[in-house]
């Protein structure tokens, strides 16, 4: 976006002044928009360098959050009103402009104007990827190829709605596990730092012998007690840098994701999750029209943990080369049998997409099963 002061006469004679973000990057497109109501513009200058970062970054900081649901509901509404035979113009302007969301009113009216330039409906959400997924672009762009717009947002905001559901039921299920974790460490804060000098200044008014194991406890407290605004300083730094690291170095990062592969029970959740949203992705791009190939990369850019991006990649070189999407899954070797071989019978059934569909289906079941156990 872009930022420009103007000074315009109203129809009514009025004059008015005030600031503006349009999508346009010069003056006369600016002037021209500005116009479009019948106002004479008597002034539209591009503001650039610390005015315009200024008036970004306070934007940024105070633009509301947005839930994937809200973006489910926004495609879905789309859909309906588009399939209605709605021009597209007055969609955008229902589904998006007049949303309680002001982060995606304010993103409807930029799309909205964008559109009104001529730009098309997938090159306007592009802008907003923080918003719509590449799966929401890429959907839209091939549903105006297509001409079933209607249908592609649909299946985009059906596709959301189930992967949002995947993650809230993850991290309901490690809000108690990190919970307890926290709860036990609080314990043993106030047993270190309250309870033991209280034991010790009885040990030492009865005048006894202790054990080792209780003298390494006391040493262990008056540590603590002394050094603990050093310690949690350290420990803070250590996480920080830990974190960076991890998403910085590709090397850590990749060695991150296969640890996370082979820890007990958390394999298990992250083997479903990819499951499930990899078969879903991939089953609604096929549906779509999306070549195999080209459904394979788009998935992999997705993905978040890098082995699985490695495997899809592997996968879509063998299917260049001649061998089938079955051997390639299989020859990973991160895939479960079971998915590999309703892969090959879809492969050769002609139904992959109803496969892959059934499969995000049932993982999504057996991720729900897990979390919650």
């Amino acid at each position: 976006m872009s930022y420009y002061t103007y000074k315009l006469i109203e129809r009514t004679g009025r004059t008015r002044r005030g600031f503006i973000d349009l999508p346009f990057e010069n003056e006369q497109s600016a002037w021209a928009y500005l116009e479009r109501t019948g106002d004479t513009v008597i002034s539209a200058r591009l503001l650039g360098g610390v005015i315009g970062m200024l008036i970004t970054f306070f934007n940024s900081f105070m633009e509301q959050s947005v839930k994937r649901e809200d973006i489910s509901e926004v495609l879905s509404n789309l859909a309906v009103m588009l399939k209605s035979g709605i021009p597209a113009m007055s969609a955008i302007e229902d589904a998006i402009i007049d949303n309680e969301n002001g982060t995606i009113s304010r993103a409807g009216r930029d799309m909205l104007m964008r559109v009104e330039s001529g730009y098309s409906f997938s090159d306007a959400i592009s802008y907003y990827p923080g918003l719509f997924p590449p799966v929401v672009q890429f959907l839209c762009r091939v549903g105006e190829e297509s001409g079933t717009l209607d249908r592609t947002l649909k299946d985009a905001a059906d596709h959301i709605r189930r992967m949002d559901r995947i993650r809230k039921d993850i991290r309901s299920a490690l809000t108690y596990p990190i919970m307890a974790v926290v709860t036990i460490f609080l314990a043993m804060g106030f047993w270190i730092y309250w309870v033991v000098p209280t034991l010790v200044d009885l040990f030492r008014t009865m005048n006894v012998e202790l054990p080792w194991l209780t003298v390494v406890i006391i040493d262990v407290s008056d540590y603590l007690i002394n050094n603990l605004e050093d310690l949690v300083i350290k420990l803070a730094i250590l996480l920080v840098v830990l974190v960076l690291i991890v998403k910085r170095v590709p090397a850590i990062k990749r060695a991150w994701h296969l640890l996370i592969l082979k820890l007990p029970l958390i394999k298990n959740v992250a083997i479903q999750f990819n499951t499930a949203f990899i078969t879903e992705y991939f089953g609604l791009l096929i549906s779509a029209g999306v070549d195999i190939t080209r459904s394979l990369t788009l998935i992999s850019e997705t993905l978040e943990n890098l082995i699985y991006r490695e495997k899809l990649e592997h996968v879509r070189r063998r299917l260049i080369e001649g061998n089938s999407l079955r051997g390639g899954f299989s020859e990973v070797e991160l895939f479960p049998r079971f998915v590999v071989r309703m892969i090959g019978i879809g492969e050769e059934s002609g139904s992959l997409p109803e496969q892959l569909h059934y499969i995000a289906e049932e993982y999504s079941d057996r991720l729900s099963r897990t979390v919650n156990g």
